[in-house]
């Protein structure tokens, strides 16, 4: 049995088996947690705004990074709470301002001549109140998609904010991993996968706001 062990061990101490054990293992692992990769995502945008945003904070004012990552945590929050306040008020006055016009407009639009004359071709009732279902159901699939990104966008941010706190002793187990294990191999390349997230999703943000500055001109033109 002890011989058995040795000579797996000697075959798994050569480099192309243990790439190869490395490769498959890191392969399965996406695949059996490929549901969880929106989660991955939001954490690495976390993680690197954040980190980022609290470092500069730190070396600017001398305070222990924790303490930076905490006054960026706040200020996130009050920025965020002023959001939906104004979010919610405005969202009110849409709301009253629809129930007291719509019914009026939707009557002046009932008797508007072309509308008569568009009757003949439009669908019947039973028609439209499935339509309506359709469109009903779309919507609620829409908003349940949703509040699965906002739970993940939680969750990552949570776990981010864990990251960042114990960073420093993370950092340390990671680089006290030996490089030529299995363990040391698989934690460089989620360190790269996790580079590669961070980078797309500020290649994304940049294209966003150069699409943002470059149309809002020929918009406010139009």
């Amino acid at each position: 049995m002890k011989r058995s062990m040795d000579r797996v061990g000697a075959f798994l101490a050569e480099k192309t088996p243990r790439r190869a054990l490395a490769l498959a293992t890191f392969v399965g692992l996406i695949v059996l947690f490929r549901g969880l990769l929106v989660l991955l995502v939001f954490f690495c945008a976390f993680e690197s705004g954040l980190g980022a945003a609290s470092t500069m904070l730190a070396t600017r004012t001398g305070w222990p990074r924790p303490r930076a990552l905490l006054v960026v945590l706040g200020a996130l929050a009050v920025l965020l709470a002023g959001l939906a306040v104004w979010g919610a008020s405005s969202l009110t006055a849409f709301v009253h301002a629809a129930r007291a016009e719509w019914p009026h407009r939707l009557e002046e639009l009932q008797q508007h001549p072309r509308v008569l004359e568009l009757k003949e071709h439009l669908p019947d009732t039973e028609t439209l109140v499935s339509s309506f279902s359709h469109y009903g159901t779309d919507a609620v699939h829409v908003l349940n998609a949703l509040g699965h990104l906002v739970a993940y966008a939680l969750i990552g941010l949570i776990l981010a904010v864990v990251f960042l706190l114990e960073r420093e002793a993370i950092l340390r187990w990671r680089d006290s991993l030996p490089p030529a294990s299995l363990l040391g191999t698989l934690a460089r390349w989620f360190d790269h996968v996790a580079e590669a997230i961070s980078v797309t999703v500020q290649l994304q943000l940049i294209v966003a706001a150069f699409n943002t500055l470059l149309t809002l001109p020929v918009l406010f033109v139009l």
